[in-house]
């Protein structure tokens, strides 16, 4: 059985995988062994007079005020449209994107134009309401 020179080997593969971009690189991956299992998250979105809404998400999220349209209804404030924004699942992160057109949504006081990734903590506000968004990963 034949020896395998592993320096030679290495050098072989820095070679061609710097000949790659990272992406790139990542795609091959993705290709070859699939996506990383992606968790399911639980969302709560925390009203400043305690009212807490939780949902499930896989990974999209509907929110807004209209019940047949949304996963999540928003309660009590009609300055909320229909359908205000969506949470989407991004592997281990989430991310926002406003839906409404007439009424602004905001995250940390500034208007949100692009989706946007959320922290922990971070206030979501909409209409003349304030959340608090948490989540944590669901197996």
């Amino acid at each position: 059985m034949k020896k395998l020179n592993m320096s030679r080997i290495r050098c072989w593969f820095s070679k061609k995988c710097n000949r790659y971009s990272l992406e790139q690189q990542i795609a091959g991956f993705m290709c070859i062994y699939g996506p990383p299992p992606v968790m399911s998250m639980q969302v709560c979105l925390t009203k400043q007079d305690g009212a807490a809404y939780q949902e499930k998400i896989d990974t999209t999220l509907m929110v807004g005020r209209g019940k047949a349209d949304n996963q999540l209804t928003l309660e009590g404030d009609n300055a909320i449209s229909r359908q205000q924004f969506m949470l989407k699942q991004v592997y281990n992160e989430l991310e926002i994107e406003n839906k409404s057109i007439t009424n602004p949504t905001m995250v940390n006081g500034i208007r949100l134009d692009s989706p946007q990734i959320l922290q922990q903590g971070d206030c979501i506000q909409v209409g003349r309401s304030s959340y608090i968004i948490t989540w944590k990963f669901r197996s």
